[in-house]
């Protein structure tokens, strides 16, 4: 049986060792299956930042853990090694939760604003928002819209001072056309 760096464990049943503080240092640690297979990775990056890999029993990445531009992140691979979730801190220091498709674009984004409030937006095949709810600050506790495929407002429901709630539609061009509650003095249903 091989010797450990350390004749007693670092961690006994009871506890940490108070037998053991040496320290093991490495630019890498891999962590492999009895058939020698890659398992795991903790490493430096390029820039060196931290970074755990997960691999399957095919050796393909499966999950990354890493610190990037100071700021922490999760991904979630497929089979095909492509990203299918991420998990992170944006530049705003407020969580995010992304959901791609097979060829990594965003479908599903939910986030923190600047200012704490949640927000989620749904894209195309595309790539193009076509609808948003967040919650808004003041008067209208929630916002939702729903965009078209050229990215024009097309439907966004509301509130009026008075707290009474309203339903507006636009058109192709984004301009209201339409108004459903409130006072509306022309086209309204």
């Amino acid at each position: 049986m091989p010797k450990a760096f350390c004749e007693k464990p670092f961690r006994t049943k009871d506890g940490p060792s108070r037998y053991c503080n040496e320290a093991i240092a490495a630019e890498e640690f891999r962590l492999v299956d009895k058939n020698g297979n890659v398992r795991a990775v903790l490493e430096l990056n390029e820039d060196g930042q931290p970074r755990l890999l997960f691999f399957d029993k095919d050796d393909k990445l499966r999950i990354s853990f890493y610190v990037e531009n100071e700021a922490p992140g999760v991904e979630l691979l497929d089979t095909n090694e492509i990203t299918r979730a991420a998990l992170g801190l944006g530049s705003n220091g407020q969580p995010s939760l992304q959901l791609l498709d097979k060829n990594e674009k965003v479908h599903a984004l939910l986030q923190m604003g600047e200012d704490g409030r949640p927000g989620l937006d749904f894209y195309d095949r595309h790539g193009e928002l076509r609808s948003s709810l967040a919650l808004m600050e003041g008067e209208m506790p929630l916002g939702l819209t729903l965009v078209d495929k050229n990215g024009r407002l097309r439907l966004k429901p509301g509130e009026m001072k008075d707290g009474e709630p309203i339903l507006a539609f636009y058109d192709k061009d984004g301009e209201m056309c339409d108004m459903l509650g409130g006072e509306c003095d022309e086209g309204s249903a």
